[in-house]
């Protein structure tokens, strides 16, 4: 179940070391810093934004080069990258005591940020990417594609042409740029789900974990494995909801969320 409306404030804009990131901020109380999948953008969670109803302060970047954020000078495209620049947004952005959610292939960043900085005091992992490879993402495919992409414009331009309509039966947004998608591609292909299993299992942080049987792009024993990785996860379970919780199970997550980590 979702809210009546969405929430999609107008965008700000922080400037961080490598040139500027763009955000929303909604609510107040506990940060909720919610980490948008690739290729996808921080708009993934405006209905849950609305479910939440102020009762957590919810935060939502555009990682760099998606949304609002252009590259600048964020050059790199990693997982450690990626979750570099969350941690100095949280920093710049004064974020303590902040609930780090991470959709998709947002939550390997979440976690990688959760595990190095001392401001993230829990992670939510939400359809995440997890310790086995899913369904959607083949990393060798990947690496091969990247290099004819970057090798020729014609192979660049076949590359997308097969990865578009892939992402979009999946979920994501139908309005992607090219750029958006062949660097989210990057970072899929340099993804290493052995480092993943031993991060969580070494956090030491409250986690909880969300995932719907239905989920066409993660399927559920990736969920499964990632809750072998914790010990006592909290567990948000739906028979339906399909990739994007934070859409179509929004309220239900909310609550959630709310009933876990609303408090400090």
């Amino acid at each position: 179940m979702r809210p009546e409306h969405p929430l999609d404030p107008p965008r700000e804009e922080v400037q961080l070391r490598a040139g500027p990131l763009s955000y929303t901020s909604t609510g107040s109380g506990r940060p909720l810093v919610a980490v948008h999948g690739l290729p996808a953008s921080g708009r993934d969670f405006r209905w849950l934004d609305a479910a939440m109803a102020g009762r957590m302060r919810m935060v939502r970047p555009d990682l760099p080069g998606f949304g609002a954020s252009p590259v600048a000078g964020h050059a790199g495209c990693t997982v450690q990258d990626l979750a570099a620049v969350v941690i100095e947004f949280c920093e710049a952005l004064a974020l303590d005591t902040a609930v780090m959610l991470g959709h998709s292939m947002g939550g390997p960043i979440a976690l990688q940020a959760a595990a190095r900085s001392p401001r993230i005091a829990a992670l939510a992992l939400v359809s995440s990417a997890g310790p086995v490879l899913h369904r959607g993402i083949f990393p060798r495919t990947y690496r091969v594609a990247l290099r004819l992409a970057d090798s020729h414009p014609a192979l660049r331009r076949l590359t997308l042409a097969v990865g578009k309509p892939i992402a979009r039966a999946v979920g994501f947004s139908k309005r992607l740029s090219d750029d958006e998608m062949i660097r989210a591609v990057r970072f899929c292909a340099g993804y290493r789900p052995r480092l993943f299993e031993e991060r969580l299992s070494r956090l030491g942080k409250p986690v909880l974990i969300a995932w719907a049987d239905d989920d066409r792009a993660v399927e559920p024993r990736v969920s499964r494995a990632l809750e072998a990785c914790v010990d006592s996860p909290h567990r948000t379970h739906f028979e339906t909801g399909g990739h994007n919780l934070q859409s179509s199970r929004a309220v239900e997550l909310a609550d959630a969320l709310v009933a876990w980590a609303g408090e400090p």
